[in-house]
């Protein structure tokens, strides 16, 4: 079986969807800084391993 290249592996349901600050409420934006930090929470694990 071929492998996908990295950019198509691990992709976020949120990756398609352009963030825009001008659009975004208050709930929208604190959404995204929680969906930032479980990126980054995630990103250090991998590098732990």
């Amino acid at each position: 079986m071929a492998k996908k290249p990295k950019a198509q592996q691990q992709k976020g349901p949120y990756d398609e969807v352009e963030f825009s600050e001008e659009l975004a409420d208050g709930a929208d934006r604190d959404a995204m800084a929680r969906m930032q930090a479980a990126d980054d929470r995630a990103k250090q694990k991998k590098k732990k391993r």
